[in-house]
């Protein structure tokens, strides 16, 4: 029984890699009275590229159970569900090292009179 239709981890990996190379440059704004880290703009990007992605993986799992006519338990499809975002995590996670040494993030400062300062 295929849960993902033919889709492969490479597959899932492609797919991912499209949503988090599509920005690669990032503009990070801070108001006066916020605190932010140095990466916040690209954790914000790198999380929403994940959960694209396992949208993505429950999506092929949900289709595939639809196309095979498979009837499964709620707990069942998210055990198959659990099982591939595991085995794909660590498979993405130096793809997002190597796109945190190549994008480009433009931080912005805001002061109290609504003026900016670029910090590069």
């Amino acid at each position: 029984m295929d849960h993902f239709n033919g889709v492969t981890n490479d597959d899932f990996i492609a797919y991912f890699l499209v949503d988090l190379h599509c920005r690669m440059e990032l503009t990070q704004y801070t108001y006066p009275h916020e605190f932010m880290e140095p990466q916040d703009a690209m954790d914000d990007h790198v999380i929403r590229c994940q959960n694209i992605l396992t949208d993505y993986v429950r999506e092929t799992i949900n289709e595939a159970i639809y196309e095979q006519g498979i009837i499964m338990k709620g707990d069942e499809i998210n055990y198959i569900y659990d099982q591939k975002v595991a085995e794909l995590y660590p498979l993405i996670q130096p793809l997002i090292y190597k796109y945190y040494e190549d994008v480009k993030v433009t931080y912005i400062e805001f002061n109290e009179k609504g003026e900016d300062n670029d910090v590069e």
